[in-house]
């Protein structure tokens, strides 16, 4: 049983989609408001969050920002806003899922499950072993450079994993969107080198000996970053 924290406004949304997942197994916490929402996170657990985006006061933008700073939880948008514009900024800022509403009860449920069934590694787990000084941790489901945990999202996790299955070796932009995200090379979003920036940030700041380039108008690699002499 997963805990899923859910924000909406609307009462009668709220708890139907909170009594759906309910009876799927889950429990669910629902919140009115962002800031009810995000004093449960500082002070709780939780295996996944359901964002609402067009609320008064803190709205599903500003919530997945201040969630992702504190965790990597799977998040899934779940609006009636139907713009390509917000779907690309909400995967951009981390968002796993961008749902719209109405939704029917199946294909919610579906969704809740597959973003708790996935660990962060691609299909087929190719990734598993060490790579420089990065480690997969299976028992923790997390990355790991010299022991020391690097705090990955679920798709920040992926990507890496995608990455270290070739380790050293160049992968295109175009495999990484259909990989990672199931998007196609053309999409209008920056997902990839959001993900990407925040990706280098994390290993730089537990000083992994391993390092993301970009090589340009080919794709991207990781590799033993070079020593100093």
């Amino acid at each position: 049983m997963a805990t899923i924290f859910y924000v909406e406004d609307d009462r009668e949304t709220r708890e139907g989609v909170s009594a759906c997942l309910q009876a799927a197994g889950h429990c669910v916490v629902g919140f009115a408001s962002g800031l009810e929402f995000l004093e449960a996170v500082a002070s709780g657990t939780l295996d996944l969050a359901i964002l609402d985006i067009a609320m008064d006061g803190v709205d599903g933008f500003s919530l997945l920002e201040r969630l992702r700073a504190v965790s990597p939880v799977p998040a899934i948008m779940l609006t009636a806003i139907s713009a390509p514009d917000d779907r690309c900024r909400c995967l951009d800022g981390g968002a796993d899922r961008y749902l719209e509403k109405p939704i029917s009860t199946q294909v919610l449920v579906a969704e809740v499950d597959a973003q708790l069934r996935r660990p962060g590694l691609p299909s087929g787990e190719a990734c598993i072993g060490s790579h420089g000084d990065l480690l997969w941790e299976p028992s923790t489901a997390s990355w790991c450079a010299h022991g020391v945990p690097i705090g990955l999202t679920r798709i920040e996790g992926e990507l890496l994993a995608a990455l270290c299955a070739r380790f050293g070796a160049v992968v295109s932009r175009a495999q990484l969107l259909r990989e990672v995200w199931g998007l196609e090379a053309d999409a209008p979003t920056r997902v990839l080198d959001e993900t990407l920036r925040r990706l280098r940030t994390k290993l730089a700041r537990v000083g992994s000996s391993v390092e993301v380039q970009t090589v340009w108008g080919v794709g991207v690699r990781v590799v033993e970053r070079a020593s100093t002499p």
